[in-house]
């Protein structure tokens, strides 16, 4: 599901494609607390380009922004705070679940990016101890 996508198109619309969806996904966040929302564009960037405060811009934004995926859209201080409405995001979850079966929930591997293979390499003379664990241990 690329709920933030759609959110992302949704405010592209609004403001003309003066931003991409791409541009504008890269400043999609998760609210820090769970009664702001589900998901938070913040407006600073647009304040240089539309010569306007941030907090009207959200408020324009947060006007403007309609579509069945969200319950409600508030704007609150700088940011565009988005609602899922869960009924709808729950159908579209439970569908995906059952079309893709055993493989929802696994990880898209991208094409593009940067993949960074750290290996640890302990001193052999000295002897192996716990302090080498640090920087030897493979986290995914």
């Amino acid at each position: 599901m690329e709920f933030d996508k759609i959110f992302a198109k949704e405010i592209s619309k609004i403001l003309d494609n003066k931003l991409t969806v791409k541009s504008i996904m890269k400043l999609i966040e998760k609210p820090k607390y769970s009664t702001q929302g589900d998901i938070a564009f913040p407006c600073f960037t647009l304040a240089k380009l539309l010569k306007k405060s941030p907090n009207a811009i959200a408020i324009n934004l947060a006007e403007q922004l309609k579509h069945p995926l969200f319950a409600k859209i508030v704007a609150e201080g700088p940011y565009v705070n988005g609602f899922f409405n869960k009924e709808t995001v729950g159908k579209k979850v439970i569908n995906t679940i059952l079309q893709q079966k055993s493989l929802y929930g696994t990880p898209e591997v991208k094409k593009e990016g940067t993949i960074t293979i750290d290996f640890s390499s302990p001193n052999i003379a000295k002897p192996f101890s716990m302090g080498h664990l640090r920087s030897t241990y493979l986290h995914v």
